[in-house]
């Protein structure tokens, strides 16, 4: 998927706009200063929200992709483990991360 300037877009929006360009599905992204389309919630009604969303423009969500700070610690395995609760509930089955780390 081209960038485009979504990054701005709330879920419904980015969803609408992939949609509009022809598009089948959607990656969603947690990346803070790059593009947030979705929260780390994993209620019941949240899940459900994100669902019919993406069936209002006739979406699959193919993935989730989230990005992790430079440094490994605690807070960046909690989100990693968030995501992959969200993607499980969602049915979503691929996540990528895009870290900052050294090899």
């Amino acid at each position: 998927m081209q960038h485009c300037n979504i990054n701005k877009l709330d879920l419904d929006g980015a969803l609408q706009h992939i949609a509009w360009a022809g598009f089948q599905g959607a990656e969603l992204c947690h990346q803070d200063e790059w593009a947030n389309h979705i929260d780390l919630k994993t209620d019941q009604p949240y899940i459900d929200k994100v669902k019919e969303t993406a069936k209002k423009y006739g979406l699959e969500l193919f993935a989730i992709q989230i990005g992790l700070g430079p440094v490994r610690n605690d807070e960046n395995f909690k989100l990693m483990t968030k995501t992959l609760d969200v993607a499980a509930k969602l049915s979503i089955p691929v996540v990528t991360m895009r870290a900052f780390w050294k090899s």
